[in-house]
């Protein structure tokens, strides 16, 4: 509790953390910015290996961009990313590929609450599980997901990303990767 935009984690590799519920990250009651981090190769019983972010009141607003988050597990729901009764989150401009959960939400899981979630020019690839669970239309827009989108969503798309080698794991895009057009007010959310 008590953090605020002024906290930021950026910059870091993340990885090899196992919990039994929630993973590498977990942000309850708090609002930081979690940005241009790796976050890879976490575990969990339940609820997002890689990120969990929950709130008590719904009125926190973390913002959570340009990461790139991969390799992580779930035995249960939430592969990478989980989120419950969250405020304004943003995600923006992260990757999120390779993740796996053995239910649903290999990619991203919302358990409940979290309408004014904002999940914006994002890639959403090879996450396995029903790649996003409880992600509704007026949430998700201008990404990339494989499998396709909520219908309704704003300009998203459902074709390869072409990574410059996802097989090494190097999830940067090649300069033909066919990304959504993102209106500019919409640019560096």
């Amino acid at each position: 509790a008590g953090r605020t935009a002024a906290t930021v984690i950026e910059g870091f590799t993340i990885t090899n953390a196992s919990l039994t519920t929630g993973g590498a990250v977990t942000i309850q009651d708090a609002s930081p910015v979690i940005a241009r981090n790796i976050i890879r190769n976490n575990t969990t019983g339940q609820g997002g290996a890689a990120l969990r972010v929950t709130s008590t009141t719904g009125v926190h607003a973390p913002a959570i961009v340009n990461n790139i988050i991969y390799a992580n597990t779930s035995t249960s729901s939430g592969g990478a990313v989980a989120v419950n009764n969250v405020g304004a989150l943003l995600f923006a401009g992260n990757t999120v590929c390779g993740n796996s959960a053995a239910t649903t939400g290999g990619g991203f899981l919302v358990e409940a609450g979290s309408a004014s979630l904002q999940i914006v020019d994002c890639i959403f690839w090879t996450n396995g599980a029903s790649n996003l669970d409880g992600v509704a239309a007026a949430m998700i827009s201008y990404c990339d997901v494989e499998g396709g989108a909520p219908e309704g969503g704003t300009g998203n798309i459902a074709v390869d990303p072409q990574f410059a080698d996802a097989a090494g794991r190097n999830y940067h895009l090649l300069g033909t990767s066919p990304r959504p057009e993102i209106p500019v007010e919409k640019r560096g959310l």
